[in-house]
Formats: structure tokens, sequence, C-alpha cells
């Protein structure tokens, strides 16, 4: 039976806890599979991510558990799964204490697109999609403003062993900021790319490959109008 006097307070670490749980030794891929979501976005929950009503509502119903319980620790848990590992007590007080906001995490905007790290690929539909989160500390920490970051992904192999494919990389916008030598997402050739760029002194942009495999590119100074940093990569999977 529903509580009225409930209130609801979302702990994305107990949320973590609770979705290991259900999905216990069961591979995450298959686990994905059964509750409709991809691998990938689990993966991200799992990593810190905060889910959308909607996807938590599919993981619920598709692991036939109470959606109150996996989001907010009301309940009992799931005949299946032994309460041992909950920590019980704190999630039933979310029935009974005020709710109070958890700023631990920010949430970044997301977009449908691939910066190729391989031979180039056309901008495709800039689609945004479910936004990513981050903790806040560590985004005060660094400096970054939520307002100029963008989560985007990687396709190719040209930036290996740095980045892999289908890495999602966080991109600190450029915004006019003077470019400075290290990795960034470009525009070149109406494509776009994930390269390493080191400034001549000159004027002239070296665009590099960190995969020996593929060569370089030099953008002379008076070719410089053709290429446009869109940002900085500060993280794909570790600090930049």
């Amino acid at each position: 039976m529903s509580n009225k006097n409930a209130r609801y307070s979302f702990d994305s670490a107990q949320f973590i806890e609770r979705l290991k749980l259900i999905i216990g030794d069961t591979p995450v891929r298959r686990f994905s599979r059964t509750v409709g979501i991809s691998d990938t976005l689990i993966r991200n929950y799992l990593s810190g991510s905060m889910p959308s009503v909607e996807k938590a509502a599919d993981i619920a119903n598709g692991a036939d558990v109470d959606f109150s319980w996996l989001c907010f620790g009301i309940g009992d848990a799931p005949d299946f799964i032994s309460s041992k590992n909950l920590d019980l007590s704190r999630n039933q007080s979310a029935a009974s204490e005020p709710a109070t906001p958890d700023n631990s995490f920010t949430l970044i905007d997301s977009y449908a697109i691939y910066a190729s790290a391989g031979h180039g690929s056309e901008i495709g539909h800039e689609l945004q999609t479910e936004p990513m989160s981050f903790r806040t500390d560590w985004l005060r920490k660094e400096g970054f403003s939520p307002e100029r970051l963008a989560v985007i992904r990687a396709k190719g192999d040209s930036m290996e062993p740095t980045i892999s494919d289908n890495d999602v990389i966080l991109v600190l916008l450029a915004n006019g900021d003077a470019p400075r030598d290290g990795l960034h997402v470009i525009r070149l050739d109406g494509g776009l790319f994930v390269k390493r760029l080191q400034f001549d002194p000159l004027g002239a942009v070296h665009v590099k490959s960190d995969n020996p495999a593929y060569s370089s590119t030099l953008i002379s100074k008076d070719e410089r109008s053709q290429l446009h940093v869109v940002g900085r990569v500060v993280w794909a999977g570790k600090k930049f």
C-alpha cells in the first residue's frame, strides 16, 4: 500500500547499489537486453550517471522490481535479493525525512555526435540525448563551468591507445579561448574529428593521431581559417 506522506530523496550511491543487486551475476549486456536499455547506458548508471524517470521505469519493469524501491529504497527488496547488503535503515528513513536536493552530481548536456578518431565522417544530426552526470566537486576543482561542457563520442581508432572507438568524451567548448597544445575536437573539411593539435609559433597547426598507423596533417598559417577548434577534450574515462 502506498504511503501518501512519503518524502522521496534520490541517493545516487544507494541507487547504484540496488542496481548492482538486481543485476547480480548476470552479464551487463544480457541484463541490458532484458530491460530494453543499451549496455552503455547501464554502465553509465553504474558509474554514477543519473537515469531519467523513463529509463528507471524501464529497468524496474524489465527486472520485475518495484520502482519506488529501485529509485528511493522505499518498500521491501525483491524476494530474489538478500537484504543483508543493503543499508535498509538509511533507505527506509527516506520515507519519513524531508527530501533534500542531491548536489553531488551535475548533469552535462550530451549529443548524438561522433567525432571521428579515424579518417573522418560527416557531421550528423546534432541531437541532444540523455545528459550524463559528473561529480560536482570534480568539476569545481577543475574550474569547469557546466554550461561550457558537452558530452559526445569518439568514432574510429586513430587516437588509440589514448581514446578508443565509441569512448565517451567530455569537451570544454572553446568559446573564443586561445587554443593550446593538446587533444581537441575540430571541424575540418566538413568532418568532425578528435585529434591532437600542436600549434607552431609561426602560425601553422600540426594535426596528429596518437595511433602511429595514421599520418599527421600540417595546416599552414594561410589555411588556418579552414580549421575550427570546437573545444578541448578534458576527459575520456580519464583526465587530460
